[in-house]
């Protein structure tokens, strides 16, 4: 009876510690900022939002997918209308955006499902994109440009991220860049304009010295012949 006894206490003791770990694979807790799809035998059946959840262990599986907003710096290398090669740098901020919806048309679903990579899908949008936009520029109206690039390249970029359960929070255009040999050739023009400048105002400003020189001998003597003559 004994034995029994304590053969019934091993699996007793036994039966706790599965169910322990079994509780334990079934626990799911989701932090802020985040959510989890899961997939029953391998096919999506709900979505889990922050706080505690309960899974299926082992016939369950989850995927993870982040809220926050993130920053992606791309720069793209393009040729002008006049043969001079041009950088322009971005900064691109996303996002999912948890819309409520728990179905295959939501963005959750669609974020984690319908792309692996959405970096490398916005690369290849904004290079081709811009490569397109700098050929149409000459390298002097490169620099005017960054508004309308910023306005073109947003418009396409806003449609492509949705597709994929994205969201595009804003693009700034970080840095514009020539070759070096034509910004060593543009800083020296620049330089050059800047010294006929100083030049055409050192110029000016002798002129008026002297104009007002001569005004000022001439007002002398105007006054030396109006001055009354003393008797004595």
């Amino acid at each position: 009876i004994l034995s029994i006894a304590i053969g019934w206490a091993e699996w007793i003791f036994v039966a706790i510690i599965m169910d322990i770990i079994l509780i334990a694979l079934s626990f799911r807790i989701i932090s802020p900022n985040t959510v989890r799809t899961v997939e029953f035998l391998g096919k999506f059946d709900r979505i889990l939002r922050q706080g505690p959840n309960l899974i299926i262990p082992f016939l369950e599986t989850t995927k993870s997918q982040v809220l926050y907003k993130r920053n992606f710096p791309v720069e793209v290398e393009g040729v002008t209308s006049d043969n001079v090669t041009a950088y322009i740098g971005l900064n691109v901020i996303y996002y999912v955006e948890d819309d409520d919806n728990n179905s295959r048309d939501g963005a959750i679903y669609k974020s984690i499902y319908s792309i692996d990579d959405p970096r490398t899908m916005m690369r290849s949008t904004i290079d081709e994109q811009l490569r397109g936009m700098i050929v149409a520029f000459t390298h002097k109206q490169i620099f005017a440009k960054r508004e309308e690039i910023w306005n073109e390249i947003e418009a396409r970029l806003r449609v492509r991220l949705a597709g994929f359960g994205y969201k595009l929070d804003s693009i700034q255009v970080r840095d514009v860049k020539l070759e070096n040999t034509v910004m060593q050739a543009m800083n020296k023009v620049v330089e050059t304009q800047k010294l006929k400048e100083a030049a055409m105002n050192e110029w000016e400003a002798q002129k008026i010295m002297k104009v007002k020189e001569a005004e000022a001998e001439k007002d002398a003597k105007i006054k030396t012949r109006l001055k009354p003559v003393v008797e004595l």
